[in-house]
């Protein structure tokens, strides 16, 4: 918070106007302010039988930090809405490609916790492919 507001008051005070380029998401500065207060929002509100019972809760602030760069990637490519339909065939878009993307990314490693604040064996347990798969395997399991 404190290098956008101090970054908003340098450019304004060398340009003379306000531009408002720190508090673009493009930037990345907002991007990195939502994910410093969800990873302490994280930690302080420790709640690990919520998280077990609704284990979507862990990709939260992956999904949130991706639809930024999915909506960028549909609108360079002109998928820009116009109607209402076309608005929500968009949010449908981005929502299931951030999730695909998030699971994916909480599958990997190396990429898990700077992706999503999860540590790997946790996301194993709750958020990623590997847990989806022992999730249908072990309903699976128990209806036969």
């Amino acid at each position: 918070w404190a290098v956008i507001t101090v970054g908003t008051f340098f450019s304004f005070r060398s340009t003379g106007k306000y531009g408002g380029d720190f508090l673009s998401q493009n930037g990345g500065w907002e991007l990195l302010l939502a994910a410093c207060l969800f990873l302490t929002a994280k930690q302080l509100l420790d709640r690990p039988r919520r998280e077990q019972n609704l284990p979507g809760i862990s990709l939260a602030m992956p999904i949130y930090l991706s639809h930024n760069l999915i909506l960028s990637y549909l609108n360079w490519r002109y998928l820009i809405p116009d109607r209402f339909l076309e608005v929500a065939a968009l949010w449908a878009a981005t929502a299931v490609l951030s999730w695909l993307l998030s699971k994916t990314m909480t599958t990997i490693p190396g990429l898990c916790y700077l992706s999503s604040g999860i540590p790997y064996q946790k996301a194993c347990a709750q958020a990623n492919w590997i847990a989806t798969f022992r999730r249908i395997l072990r309903k699976d399991q128990q209806d036969t």
